[in-house]
């Protein structure tokens, strides 16, 4: 990991990135399952991943070239692996492709999760809010948050650095 490659969710502890609500139900991401009226539903490392991305960029279309990018790691991946997740996902929640509540998709671009069935409190809003808005940053601005947090962790280093100094040198 390079420092100009850093991701902020690598910067930023987030709580939620251990489990989240989508639809009335408790997405733990940690052990890939979701918690639905007291049962225990298991999904596959990829389909947690895919509804995670899609979690992530609530409200927005994303591609499923995106998709295949960020979860495969190849924009040309699985696609027949990514039409089965989308399916199963939306079977687990209960939703309808032809009346969406949850996972929309949007022809010829994408899907998008649909907001209204995701719930959260005002911290977490707060925290994706700052993710949302660090990820809408142009590269520049990007790398200005970057250069300041090296600068940053530079100072606080020296200051350490001379503090040892002080106290180890006899006046």
């Amino acid at each position: 990991m390079t420092l100009l490659n850093l991701n902020l969710a690598e910067l930023i502890p987030m709580e939620v990135s251990k489990y989240f609500m989508l639809n009335g139900c408790k997405v733990v991401t940690d052990s890939n399952e979701i918690l639905k009226n007291g049962d225990v539903i298991k999904l596959t490392p990829k389909e947690k991943d895919i509804l995670v991305f899609l979690y992530r960029n609530r409200g927005r279309t994303v591609s499923r070239s995106q998709i295949l990018a960020t979860v495969w790691g190849d924009s040309l991946g699985n696609d027949s692996g990514l039409t089965q997740a989308i399916s199963k996902l939306r079977h687990v929640f209960g939703d309808d492709p032809k009346n969406p509540k949850l996972i929309k998709t949007i022809p010829k671009m994408g899907y998008q999760l649909i907001t209204d069935s995701v719930s959260w409190n005002n911290s977490e809003k707060k925290r994706f809010n700052l993710v949302d808005r660090y990820n809408n940053m142009s590269a520049v601005k990007k790398f200005g948050i970057k250069s300041l947090i090296v600068l940053l962790i530079i100072t606080i280093l020296m200051m350490i650095f001379d503090i040892n100094i002080r106290i180890e040198q006899p006046e």
